[in-house]
């Protein structure tokens, strides 16, 4: 993929050693998006088995007491 990239490079006019920093560039902008998408992907399944795992919890609050009248607010 990396001579792809240099050689398409190259045939816009880059010269060999601009085209291979060029491509090495690209390739490590791309490793750096796919990251950053498998982190987000990681971090959204962690927090929704913590929601389900706190889930239940729901189940184990009381309802709270309704007392006489409101209070106005203004």
């Amino acid at each position: 993929m990396l001579d792809q990239m240099r050689s398409a490079l190259m045939a816009r006019g880059a010269d060999p050693v601009t085209a291979t920093r060029q491509a090495y560039g690209a390739a490590f902008g791309m490793v750096q998006r796919q990251a950053a998408l498998l982190s987000f992907l990681e971090t959204f399944r962690a927090l929704g088995i913590l929601f389900l795992l706190v889930l239940p919890l729901l189940l184990l609050m009381k309802r709270p007491t309704r007392r006489g009248d409101a209070v106005p607010a203004h």
